[in-house]
């Protein structure tokens, strides 16, 4: 990974990370595209990669029986934060 695509500087949950720790995580890393509408995960899947924002902002969907979508939670480069209730985050 090159210094313009290494993470460090905008996921802010790398920025947390010591110096040693942090380059052993980014010599893992591979830079990938998330279009609109990417799927990270399905409910119940099993999880094949770890994703870690470095812009943008994604939506956790729930899906009911009956197909009705409501958002349950935003995540982004700082991190993951759960809606609560019908307000606001």
């Amino acid at each position: 990974m090159t210094e313009a695509t290494t993470p460090t500087k905008e996921n802010r949950l790398f920025a947390l990370l010591p110096e040693g720790e942090l380059a052993t995580v980014v010599s893992h890393l591979e830079p990938c595209d998330t279009p609109r509408g990417f799927v990270m995960a399905n409910a119940g899947a099993t999880i094949d990669y770890a994703y870690f924002p470095c812009s943008g902002v994604g939506s956790i969907i729930n899906i009911s029986p009956e197909g009705n979508r409501v958002e349950a939670g935003l995540f982004g480069r700082d991190g993951f934060r759960l809606r609560q209730g019908g307000g606001g985050i």
